[in-house]
Parts: structure tokens; C-alpha cells; sequence
């Protein structure tokens, strides 16, 4: 398993795109194998087929996308469409992406199961990425290929994946997981987000973006649900992780509050909001705010809490002082540093204009919390924590790219558990980057009001 890990990885640095040259020095298109076999899931085979197919409109070379089946006679999925494949186990070429989908066959403890486990083994150590969309990830787990990785799978099959894969590492709450050379989906209507990450992977944004469009399909990578085990830069939770129980913010008064005892015992979902909040100097065009993107997040916010109003869904609002531009705000240089002479002052100046911006009816909550020493979402790779509390800079997404990291929304179970990935990334006044909204805000709280239904 780790020898397939090694190759994997060594010819993922050696990819740069998926790319291959052909004999002559001239690229070829990126070959890409999807097993099929009696019982596949449909979609799972004609969605990506299709997708990937388009990326030769958009980007050279392309791709050349080719059913592998164990034998040349048609195969027939679940839903009775009939495949005819391209090659065999026997016959296929050199693969680039290979692609398993749900497949009844591949679950199997039969012949056709084994053989296909076999052929797994075999080629994903020639494989530059390998992807199971669905219960296609149970017939990588009994080839031996998600030990010790992230994945997921069809959402109702998760728990069956992790009793018979204990090496894995199974996500809830997500619908799109990268571990290094594996790709995995939850399948079904949602292979398309597989697809066009490859693409993107392969060639880039824009092409991925160009193919979504032609299928009618907006794509964009950071509103998926999707889980990065690669990403690194920050220290900051995952999926699946519980945090530090000790964790506080302080109110208005200056009392320090343990932030999982903000909910009330009725409630099985905390939305975590982290913006930026009030400047000494108020300016109309922001309500009050310094963070002109937080300020545009305020109606999303005031839309979710309306649309949840009478679900167990806490909303915690933090806001976080503009300690890198204090002088931008009005406020001293270095005004929020541990050590400045101007700490106090400047904290009470932030939190009463924060609350003048809650009256006004700016930031739709009855109750804001603070953090004005910035620790939840500091970067502590550029600023690392001395003699402060072990969770410093754990709420900074993974892949964070933002100076602040503002504003970023975290969903956590009653008992501190991250159960779907940070929103995070919209930058209303930067280029107008908009990675999620109302949408996708309302599917992350469902998805986490239906895992703590469990």
C-alpha cells in the first residue's frame, strides 16, 4: 500500500496537469478509464463521460475517455442503460484517471469482485490520480487503496464503508474529498463535481468553468463541499474534529465565555460567524463595519437565521478587530497587541462601535461576542502562538489565502464537532469572488442539523 502511495505521489509531481507528451515531443490527451461492469451506477459513468469528453473544446490536448470492463461483451447498469466497453482488463492501455464508480460487481465477494480488485492493485500504481465516485469506494477499499486516506462515499453508505475499512478515514458531511493522488465522491447527480475538478486539475479553472457552463452547471471548487487533505499553511480544524472544549470568546463586559456553553441545550447546531466588526471611525458605506466583505455578508446571515428560526440552530456572531490595519480604522498602530499601551482604549472603542452597528440593525443578532486579540482565526504560521491557549489559529481554514481570513462561517455540533467545511473565501470588494451563499449556507446547516439527528 505505501509503495502505491510512493509512485502515486512521485508521478503526481511529475504531472504538472495530467499532462503526457505523446512519441515526438507533442502532448496527447489525458486517458481516462472508467470500469464498468454489470449493475454500475448510470450516472456515475455517463455524467463524468460527457463532461470530460468537453474538455477538448476548452483546453489541449483534451481528454480520451474509455470504458474498461473485464471482458468485451456489453454490461448493463442498474438502471438498464447497456455500455459497450472501449477495453479490457486484459487489453486496456496505460491509464492517467482512473475512474470506479458504483458498481453492483465491484461490491461483491464473487469473481467479478476479486478480479476487479485485482486490476485495482494493479493499475493504480501507473495511475496519476485515482477516483471512486459513490460505492465505487467500496471497491477500492477491498483493493486496498484508501488506507490511512480521506474519502467518501454515497452518503447512506458511509457508515458501511467504515466498518469494513477501518484504515479510512470516512467524511460526513461532504460531498468532494482529495487525498493527495485519490479523488473521491458521493456519487450519483453529484459525479459532476468529480469530473470538473479533473478538468480543473488537469487544465485549470477556466476550462472547468467553460465546460460547466456548456452542461448549464456553475462551477466553482470552493462552493462544493469539499474536503482538502492536502492543504496546508494553517493548523486549522477538519471535518470530523472536535475542538478544544476550552475555547472562549468574551462579551462586551470583558467576560471571558466558553464558546460551546453559548447555545442553548435545545440546540444540536452551532453556526460560528467570524467577521469584522466595528471601526473607530464609522463610514456609511460599511454600517459602521471595517470588513467591507463582512458587511456584505450581513444579509446572508439575517436570511439564514430567519429561515432557521425555529430549528435547534444557534447563531454565534464573533467580531474580530482589524489588528493589521488598525490605523486604516482609526485606531493606534498596533493598538490590539498584548503589550500596547493602547490595548484598553482601543477595545472598548471597537466593541461600543460594534454595538452601535447591532442596534442600528447592521449586524442582525441580539448578542455579539468578541475576539479582540484576533486569536480564533490567526494565521500562526506567519504569527505563531507564545505562551497562549493550544486552540490560537485552529478556526483559520485549511487553505486560507485571505490576510484575515474574514468572514468565515464554521457549523459545529452541541459538543464541538466540525461537521461540514468552513464557508469561507467570499470577497465582495477583491475581484468579487463569491464562493458561497444562501444556497450553500442553507445545505451545510441541513446537512448539520441531519448528521445530529443520528
Amino acid at each position: 500500500m505505501r509503495l502505491w502511495l510512493l509512485a502515486a505521489c512521485a508521478a503526481l509531481s511529475a504531472l504538472a496537469g495530467v499532462r503526457a507528451a505523446a512519441p515526438g515531443g507533442a502532448p496527447r490527451p489525458v486517458v481516462v478509464g472508467i470500469l464498468v461492469g454489470d449493475g454500475v451506477r448510470a450516472a456515475e459513468v455517463s455524467v463524468p463521460f460527457d463532461l470530460l469528453q468537453a474538455a477538448a473544446r476548452h483546453a489541449q490536448p483534451g481528454m480520451q475517455v474509455l470504458l474498461i470492463a473485464r471482458g468485451p461483451e456489453p454490461v448493463t447498469s442498474d438502471a438498464g442503460l447497456r455500455f459497450l466497453p472501449d477495453g479490457t482488463f486484459a487489453g486496456a492501455p496505460e491509464i492517467d484517471v482512473l475512474i470506479v464508480p458504483g458498481a453492483r460487481q465491484a461490491e461483491e465477494d464473487g469473481a467479478a469482485g476479486r478480479e476487479i480488485a485485482a486490476f485495482l492493485r494493479e493499475r493504480a500504481p501507473r495511475a496519476r490520480l485515482l477516483v471512486g465516485l459513490g460505492s465505487g469506494a467500496f471497491a477500492l477499499a477491498r483493493a486496498g487503496l484508501l488506507d490511512g486516506r480521506a474519502c467518501v462515499t454515497a452518503p447512506d453508505a458511509a457508515p458501511e464503508l467504515r466498518r469494513q475499512c477501518a484504515g479510512a478515514r470516512v467524511l460526513d458531511g461532504v460531498s468532494l474529498a482529495l487525498d493527495g493522488p485519490l479523488v473521491t465522491c458521493g456519487g450519483g447527480a453529484r459525479s459532476h463535481e468529480a469530473a470538473l475538478y479533473l478538468i480543473e486539475r488537469c487544465f485549470g479553472e477556466l476550462p472547468a468553468i467553460a465546460v460547466g457552463r456548456e452542461f448549464g452547471i456553475d462551477w466553482c471548487l470552493e462552493r462544493a463541499r469539499c474536503h482538502d487533505a492536502s492543504a496546508r499553511g494553517t493548523r486549522g480544524y477538519d471535518v470530523g474534529d472536535s475542538i478544544d472544549p476550552e475555547v472562549t470568546v468574551e462579551d462586551a463586559q470583558g467576560g471571558r465565555r466558553r464558546l460551546l456553553d453559548l447555545a442553548s441545550a435545545r440546540d444540536r447546531v452551532i453556526v460560528l460567524f467570524l467577521f469584522g466588526g466595528g471601526e473607530h471611525e464609522a463610514k456609511l458605506r460599511r454600517g459602521g463595519l471595517w470588513c467591507d466583505d463582512s458587511m456584505n455578508e450581513m444579509p446572508l446571515l439575517r436570511h439564514a437565521q430567519a429561515r432557521f428560526a425555529d430549528e435547534p440552530v444557534a447563531f454565534v456572531p464573533v467580531a474580530c478587530p482589524p489588528i493589521f490595519d488598525e490605523e486604516k480604522c482609526g485606531f493606534p498602530k498596533g493598538a490590539f497587541r498584548p503589550a500596547s499601551a493602547h490595548l484598553a482604549e482601543a477595545r472598548e472603542l471597537f466593541v461600543r462601535s460594534t454595538e452601535a452597528a447591532a442596534a442600528s440593525g447592521v449586524i442582525p443578532f441580539p448578542q455579539v461576542y468578541y475576539d479582540p486579540a484576533f486569536k480564533l482565526a490567526r494565521d500562526v504560521v506567519e504569527s505563531p502562538p507564545r505562551d497562549e491557549e493550544p486552540w490560537v489559529g485552529r478556526f483559520r481554514a485549511r487553505g486560507e489565502y485571505q490576510e484575515y481570513g474574514l468572514p468565515a462561517l464554521w457549523i459545529l455540533s452541541r459538543d464541538g464537532r466540525v461537521l461540514v467545511p468552513p464557508l469561507r473565501g467570499n470577497a465582495y470588494e477583491k475581484n468579487a469572488v463569491l464562493h458561497y451563499g444562501d444556497r450553500e449556507l442553507e445545505e451545510a446547516i441541513r446537512t448539520a442539523l441531519e448528521l445530529t439527528a443520528k
